[in-house]
């Protein structure tokens, strides 16, 4: 090994310090880099390499020349160990190259740390990553905040035929609305349900929207394969109805060829010609569905047995506009509550005297649209905001369990740490250097947690997915997830690395180059109750989460065994479709009957019954009412 013991010496003659304080300084200088040097021979490195690192943990980007600079006269002519410090930029990377040693040689420490990090910061991730796609994320159109929804304002009431997952609008006040608004330079209708594609035996599903003449021009999404539907499409009679397929039907039924532009589809055993292809990424305005196939408005009674198109209290349609240049969503809302008196009064429906009463009561409004409509957004946001916090919660007993950590990792360093306030490197460079190890790990933890948190996300949207109604969330993290990632790093840094960092900065040296190896010399009273702080909040969270937890396992298990009157298992559900024979209804019966009978015959089947859905009233111009 090299001798450093002259270069020390020589060095530190300029600052006058007595003999036998630079006797002790430079001794122990001399004994921390014997040690030091056997440490990273062991750990592999070379001799050279060694020597390189001790004269990097020397220099401390001239530390020891500023200290006594600071402290006593002359000493400004001391000459700095090892390469001079190139700057800020020079500092910060060797401090990052010692924060990598430091952390190599201590494995388990580090497997644990970023363990504990990816765990608390992905699945807080995973929820927010969730919220941000029900709730925050815009549109994949062109220009979202230009968007607008036409609705009934403060609507608590409402009577007739409800279709649909968003049936704010009937068709007639539809047409009032595009005939006479002046708010949008552009407006569209749309409505969604599920279409038979097969032309006979079993039934086979699609999820479809009826769109309004224009809808894609309105959102602002063109198609990448032919054309939209047209204002010329969506006209009473329809002809040959238009449709148009998302990208995701076209691949997988299509075969995602550009011939299949032009070609016909079948549904509910009507032809409909292949005109466009949406782009892949555009799933339709409701946020966590999708669609498969787009027709015109015009074509629902086609595929629907009640035809809606006439029908004053059919409640079925959204409308969405896009703000002409100057209007502002308020002014839209105002406009639209003063002018749609006429409308409502335009299109009374077939109401008793209090109904027609709160009908003409109505007014339209514009709420913004920029994020969509989504029944999972009003059905899962306070979930997940309950998620968040819980996940918020385990974060903070993660960090205070790793500050722990930390604290007895720099019970085990003092010695290496008061050799280095001895060498004359400031509390603060100190700080700054066991922060930037502290910063290495959350940066890493964080990186992990990203990769953790979209399996999280994908496996609590299977939870809420069924196979007959999936759901589609986008998961893949935008600036919003990646900002809130980077914010609980930092969070995360500064909560378990910065009391530890700061305590061992106070580091007495005295006492430490005094104590006989290893043993702690600075656990006192102050380092102790820092300690005691931090696992009594351990164990405050821990309990407030234990307790939540068994509480919801509790209503779980009480949901779950709650008595329905029936024995639900083993139980065959199957929908029987008998429009396409163009029965008459006591013909129906008396098949369905039939069917019945036969179900009984099949093995596996020990009975059957038949049960129908009919409205709770005779009136057919009433059968829901909220």
């Amino acid at each position: 090994m090299r001798d450093f013991r002259d270069e020390i010496r020589r060095r530190v003659e300029a600052a006058g310090l007595p003999p036998e304080r630079e006797v002790e300084i430079v001794d122990e200088l001399c004994q921390h880099l014997e040690d030091r040097r056997a440490e990273l021979l062991a750990g592999g490195a070379s001799a050279d390499e060694a020597e390189a690192a001790l004269r990097l943990e020397l220099d401390e980007g001239g530390a020891l020349a500023r200290e006594l600079a600071r402290v006593l006269p002359g000493a400004d002519r001391l000459e700095p160990l090892g390469v001079p410090s190139a700057g800020i930029l020079s500092g910060v990377w060797q401090d990052m190259r010692y924060a990598l040693r430091s952390l190599a040689k201590s494995r388990g420490f580090t497997a644990v740390t970023l363990l504990s990090l990816a765990l608390g910061i992905g699945a807080n991730s995973a929820i927010f990553g969730l919220v941000d796609a029900l709730r925050l994320r815009p549109l994949p159109v062109r220009h979202p905040e230009e968007l607008a929804l036409v609705q009934i304002k403060d609507r608590n009431w409402g009577s007739g035929h409800f279709q649909g997952t968003h049936s704010d609008l009937t068709n007639p006040l539809w047409v009032e609305i595009k005939a006479h608004q002046e708010a949008f330079s552009a407006i569209g209708a749309w409505a969604d349900f599920l279409v038979n594609t097969a032309p006979s035996g079993m039934a086979k599903y699609a999820r479809a929207i009826a769109v309004s003449g224009g809808f894609f021009d309105v959102v602002g999404v063109p198609p990448m394969l032919g054309r939209g539907i047209q204002p010329t499409d969506d006209k009473p009679g329809c002809g040959m109805p238009a449709a148009v397929v998302s990208y995701d039907y076209w691949q997988r039924e299509l075969g995602g060829t550009a011939s299949a532009v032009g070609q016909r589809l079948n549904l509910e055993r009507h032809a409909f010609e292949v005109v466009g292809v949406m782009p892949p990424g555009f799933h339709g305005l409701d946020v966590g569905h999708t669609f498969d196939v787009a027709i015109p408005v015009c074509a629902q009674p086609l595929v629907q047995e009640r035809n809606l198109i006439n029908m004053r209290n059919g409640w079925w349609l959204s409308a969405i506009g896009r703000l002409k240049p100057g209007w502002t969503l308020d002014k839209a809302a105002t406009y639209l509550e003063a002018t749609s008196v006429g409308w409502f009064e335009a299109t009374l429906p077939n109401y008793n005297a209090e109904g027609i009463k709160k009908y003409r009561e109505y007014r339209l409004t514009a709420n913004p649209a920029s994020t969509g409509m989504s029944d999972l957004r009003k059905s899962y946001t306070t979930a997940l905001y309950l998620l968040l916090g819980t996940a918020g919660l385990v974060l903070l007993i993660a960090c205070a369990n790793l500050a722990n950590l930390l604290l007895a990792r720099a019970s085990v360093r003092e010695r290496e740490i008061a050799v280095r306030l001895a060498l004359g490197a400031s509390r603060g460079r100190l700080v700054r250097q066991l922060m930037t190890e502290s910063l290495l790990l959350a940066v890493v933890g964080a990186v992990l947690g990203l990769l953790l948190a979209r399996f999280l996300g994908e496996a609590v949207v299977s939870y809420l997915s069924t196979r007959n109604d999936p759901t589609l969330v986008r998961l893949d993290p935008d600036w919003r997830v990646l900002a809130f990632t980077i914010g609980l790093a930092g969070l995360t840094c500064v909560l378990f690395g910065l009391a530890p960092a700061i305590r061992a900065a106070g580091t007495d040296v005295g006492l430490v180059l005094r104590a006989v190896g290893n043993q702690s010399a600075t656990a006192g009273r102050a380092k102790l109750g820092l300690r005691r702080l931090l696992v009594a909040t351990q164990v405050a969270l821990s309990f407030i989460l234990l307790v939540g937890s068994i509480l919801f396992a509790r209503s779980l298990a009480n949901l779950t065994n709650v008595d329905t009157g029936f024995k639900s298992k083993d139980v065959l559900v199957a929908n029987v479709d008998l429009r396409p024979l163009g029965l008459a209804p006591e013909r129906n019966a008396a098949l369905a009957r039939d069917i019945r009978e036969r179900l009984i015959e099949t093995p596996p089947i020990s009975g059957a019954a038949l049960a129908a859905i009919v409205p709770l009233t005779g009136n057919m111009w009433n059968d829901e009412i909220w």
